[in-house]
């Protein structure tokens, strides 16, 4: 069973803190652990009431660190605080990076039970430890959200994945294009089987991750992972469970593919957010009025206007990205809002073929242009995927 405590300001899980949190379980649920609870508590929580059934795992998520909860744990697992020298270590070399002295805060931070192991975080001044209360572990980490997310993926998902035995299988189908009610609907007869074949929806807008898990042994998770694959394969773009972002990255590397970019804003939201080697962007060209932060430099030799957004704009700026450069692929993208409803086209294609996909998306500019950066994205996937972008 694993429980996970937020400790923060406010006496209501909010946006600001609830990233970690959330962050936590869908990556515990995925891990195949049984989510008991997930509490919210105030900084100045007594730390005496607090009680951990054995055998259970327990992540307390701290918005700073506390000395009265370290007092705490070391007193139930029977020990003494004492300066760990891992931790300090790491943190004051942290700070040697910065030129900056070590803050009081960060010091009293290293002062944790004799007993504890340290979690340490190389990239940030907040580090973590764990100790064993009775049978059960107790996890101390940041609630930060980038800085839990990085002891998570650097440190702490070996440690769990290699002490904590794992009696299920599990498959997770990322997909993109497709709301959270959508999927429930096409997989609501796989969703309340008997057969005790788990299936669960994590959702983030359209980007979704699907999990399904069953007990080792069961010889029905084939199936079921089979049935899921064959309803959702035109919107899965990965099995592997990495993000739109990162898997994209990966996938440009491993392609080696050449690319140009070309349109509105949606176009610095796509690289603004996947790392790629510079060597792999032929060109990049943003429309007129369009104030880019991209890291890669722009291009100025546009025509100045193309009309209104459409198949056919988005297909000409794809023509003349191709014309200009020399790419393996270009990617365009235009579209057109209108009382928070935008219209959008993207062309993606080389020299021999150009397919154009049309979406429709609501909400705030910022939401859109997220959304079709990402449309953007999944399409790209989908094509590098298939290995159809080598200019013959």
């Amino acid at each position: 069973m694993v429980h996970i405590y937020t400790f923060c300001d406010k006496t209501l899980l909010g946006k600001k803190f609830n990233l970690s949190a959330k962050f936590l379980s869908e990556n515990m649920y995925k891990l195949n652990f049984k989510i008991e609870e997930v509490c919210v508590f105030c900084n100045n929580y007594d730390y005496e009431n607090l009680t951990f059934k054995n055998n259970d795992i327990y992540f307390l998520l701290l918005q700073k660190s506390n000395s009265k909860l370290n007092s705490v744990l070391a007193n139930l697992s029977g020990c003494e605080l004492t300066t760990n020298e891992s931790l300090k270590n790491t943190t004051t070399n942290y700070y040697k990076q910065l030129n900056l002295p070590m803050d009081k805060t960060s010091e009293l931070e290293c002062i944790i039970p004799s007993k504890a192991v340290a979690i340490t975080n190389p990239n940030g001044k907040t580090q973590g430890f764990y100790v064993k209360v009775a049978e059960s572990y107790i996890f101390v980490l940041p609630n930060n959200f980038n800085e839990f997310k990085s002891i998570y993926n650097d440190c702490l998902l070996e440690y769990i994945e290699n002490n904590f035995a794992i009696e299920y299988k599990s498959e997770t189908y990322k997909t993109f294009g497709l709301s959270e009610d959508y999927i429930f609907e096409v997989l609501k007869e796989q969703i309340k089987n008997k057969d005790k074949v788990h299936i669960s929806i994590f959702s983030r807008g359209l980007d979704n991750d699907i999990v399904i898990k069953a007990k080792q042994g069961n010889e029905l998770f084939q199936t079921y992972r089979q049935v899921v694959f064959n309803k959702l394969e035109k919107y899965i773009y990965s099995v592997q469970d990495l993000s739109l972002n990162n898997y994209l990255e990966n996938l440009i590397k491993t392609s080696n593919v050449k690319l140009s970019l070309i349109g509105d804003l949606s176009v610095n939201n796509i690289l603004n957010n996947v790392n790629v080697n510079i060597n792999n962007i032929s060109s990049i060209i943003c429309l007129p009025n369009v104030k880019s932060k991209l890291k890669f430099g722009i291009s100025n030799d546009l025509i100045q206007t193309y009309g209104e957004a459409s198949a056919e704009v988005a297909y000409a700026l794809a023509v003349k990205s191709l014309e200009n450069n020399d790419c393996d692929l270009a990617l365009a993208v235009i579209m057109h809002i209108s009382n928070n409803v935008a219209t959008s086209y993207i062309a993606l294609g080389n020299k021999l073929k150009i397919d154009i996909y049309k979406n429709t998306f609501q909400g705030d500019n910022n939401s859109i242009f997220d959304n079709v950066a990402n449309a953007a994205k999944f399409y790209l996937i989908k094509k590098l995927n298939a290995r159809d972008y080598k200019t013959l």
